[in-house]
């Protein structure tokens, strides 16, 4: 799961870095609930999305290799831990889908994110959670 991970937070900064020079200079920077896009900015600013991808696998990495997780005392530490690693895994999924969806918009190729994407985001978000049940 951790080398899923990485190799999606590295193609999170490969399809930006491709896509860069094509993007228009006014980017959507924000989304309404609704997905359509509410706020602009900069083109620059799409860099924050591989930026904060690479911020929480470095956390990440850091929270299962030195134990510092705060979890219920009833779950064990192999729970723990594969709950952080899925974790990990659906926000580089979720920050991929974004930077990729946030460029089609920017190109025109999308009016916006898309109603499914709000109900993807709370399937990946929820997800990990699973875990503590289980």
């Amino acid at each position: 799961m951790q080398i899923l991970a990485i190799a999606t937070c590295v193609a999170n900064f490969i399809v930006v870095g491709i896509r860069f020079s094509e993007l228009p200079e006014t980017i959507p920077t924000h989304f309404g609930i609704d997905g359509t896009p509410d706020a602009w900015g900069s083109k620059s600013i799409i860099w924050l999305l591989p930026g904060v991808a690479l911020f929480t696998l470095v956390i990440m990495y850091f929270a299962q290799t030195t134990g510092s997780v705060n979890v219920p005392a009833s779950m064990e530490e192999s729970s723990a831990i594969a709950m952080l690693r899925h974790l990990d895994f659906s926000t580089q999924v979720l920050l991929f889908i974004l930077s990729y969806l946030s460029i089609e918009v920017a190109m025109g190729r999308r009016d916006g994110l898309g109603k499914s994407f709000l109900v993807f985001t709370l399937v990946l978000v929820l997800y990990p959670f699973y875990f503590m049940i289980k």
